[in-house]
């Protein structure tokens, strides 16, 4: 991703890019957003999702990797308890309660309620994921609606007009 861009997230969501400046002993981040600027609509909205759940939950997403490895996007991340997160036994309670209410696909699921640690885990992963499968048909390189290909031995995600380009730059 071009600095410009890569600047822009790191400084809208610094809390979660706090291992960027580490060295590679510690964190895969130091070598910053692997991925072409295509992707750079899908990952502001990935980090704008999980910065909500960040607020709401009293938790602190921490960004391991984002690359493109076979065309996709790959996002690996861990996360922090805040203050509002107590232990009793095994079981972490937010606010002292040991469950919250289920949200799948972004939709709340009235009176349906998961354990506290394993809901948020389970909506980061969605947050995630959903990520990842729109990196699969988004053109990495300029953004529009792409495709995974193989052409020229790499799996990528083009637009057709990308791809030609990049199949024209082989064929010199």
């Amino acid at each position: 991703m071009n600095c410009e861009l890569e600047k822009k997230l790191i400084d809208t969501y610094s809390s979660m890019f706090v291992d960027y400046s580490k060295p590679p002993t510690q964190t895969c981040m130091c070598w910053g957003i692997s991925c072409d600027d295509g992707w750079y609509h899908i990952l502001d909205h990935m980090c704008r999702e999980l910065d909500n759940l960040q607020k709401k939950y009293d938790i602190n997403i921490i960004f391991d990797q984002i690359k493109e490895k076979f065309g996709t996007l790959r996002v690996y991340s861990h996360f922090n308890l805040g203050p509002r997160w107590t232990k009793d036994d095994e079981t972490a309670l937010l606010d002292g309660k040991p469950e919250i209410e289920l949200i799948h696909f972004g939709w709340s699921h009235y009176g349906e309620t998961v354990p506290a640690y394993k809901g948020i885990q389970d909506r980061i992963d969605e947050i995630i994921n959903m990520a990842e499968i729109f990196s699969h048909v988004t053109c990495e390189k300029c953004g529009m609606t792409g495709a995974t290909s193989r052409e020229g031995g790499w799996i990528h995600t083009y637009c057709d007009v990308c791809e030609a380009k990049y199949t024209a730059k082989d064929d010199n």
